[in-house]
């Protein structure tokens, strides 16, 4: 069975594609083969792109302090597993001190590199990656997988507050939330 999500608002959009591409680009960067790693490359770069949008951190700051409000509020009732609860609580203070502690726009560390800048410039353009073009990349394409993967996870490492704050607010959502069974 295959699950579709109809998210209502551009926010949850963005949260939604951010999710697919931190998967995408940690799937393919535990790869070994080096069009894995030129797929885990391209995914960091859409992840950039969205990533981009000046209030993307801020609005997540801001639904981690609504939910940490709201549930907050549900210590005292019996009902709730209050361990259950403080861990999340603990989560979301935790992932909000690491996006408050990150200066400027998530994904600044691969736009302030030329050698990652070059590259994608050049993935806009069909075949634009060929090895007479971007021979310094092809190079980095024939190292070792282990040198790549260490490479890919510098690279995917700033990107975890972003993508964890964002994981939590979607499974918030997700489980508060009522699934349908329509038939198509």
């Amino acid at each position: 069975m295959i699950r579709y999500e109809h998210p209502l608002n551009e926010r949850v959009r963005t949260l939604m594609r951010l999710e697919d591409l931190f998967v995408r680009a940690r799937f393919f960067a535990a790869q070994d083969a080096a069009p894995d790693h030129h797929a885990a490359l391209l995914s960091l770069f859409e992840a950039t792109d969205v990533a981009a949008r000046g209030d993307l951190k801020t609005d997540i700051l801001q639904e981690l302090e609504r939910q940490r409000q709201l549930l907050g509020a549900l210590r005292g009732n019996r009902q709730i597993d209050r361990q259950t609860l403080e861990q999340l609580l603990r989560e979301i203070d935790t992932v909000s001190g690491q996006l408050l502690a990150q200066a400027g726009k998530s994904g600044t560390h691969l736009r302030e590199n030329e050698w990652l800048m070059a590259i994608k410039q050049r993935t806009g353009i069909p075949g634009g990656v060929c090895e007479f073009d971007l021979p310094a990349f092809h190079y980095w394409l024939h190292q070792d997988g282990a040198a790549r993967r260490n490479d890919l996870a510098t690279w995917i490492e700033p990107f975890e507050p972003l993508r964890a704050g964002a994981a939590i607010v979607l499974r918030l959502l997700r489980e508060n939330g009522r699934a349908s069974r329509p038939t198509a």
